[in-house]
């Protein structure tokens, strides 16, 4: 595990090869200060899923706690790295505007990402990027693009 600061928070990057041991730890819930929440329980299974999925693309489960959220609740920041650093993002859909394409994309400008929503999009570790397919603009911002289905 890599431990890194963002945006004044500490923030924990797991390797894929962790997150067999992430689950296990999700299990038994020693490592946190008290039992989450069926909910947000879930929510960790479905993200460690996805990272098994995906892990290999350059995308990192990171986690922070958020002081004064339940007592420094752990929560899931996804994590983007090709090469320039670690930078937050949000996976959405976005569509081409010109030739109506849809991808998947991971957004680094979602403002809620980021401590008191603090994003200078001048800081943004990589470029956004156009459609793939034509060059057209997309629909949201995007560091990353892969095609639906």
């Amino acid at each position: 595990m890599l431990t890194i600061t963002d945006h004044g928070q500490t923030v924990y990057i797991v390797y894929p090869h962790e997150l067999d041991d992430l689950h296990k730890k999700v299990d038994s819930f020693t490592w946190f200060s008290k039992k989450l929440s069926q909910g947000n329980h879930t929510i960790w299974y479905d993200k460690i899923q996805f990272y098994k999925q995906y892990g290999g693309e350059n995308f990192y489960l990171g986690y922070y706690f958020n002081k004064g959220v339940e007592n420094d609740t752990p929560l899931i920041v996804d994590m983007y790295n090709s090469g320039n650093g670690f930078q937050r993002v949000q996976f959405e859909n976005a569509a081409c505007q010109s030739c109506k394409t849809v991808f998947f994309v991971a957004n680094p400008t979602y403002f809620a990402l980021y401590p008191n929503n603090d994003l200078d999009i001048n800081e943004l570790q990589y470029p956004l990027l156009n459609c793939p397919k034509c060059g057209g603009k997309l629909s949201r911002p995007a560091i990353w693009v892969k095609k639906r289905g």
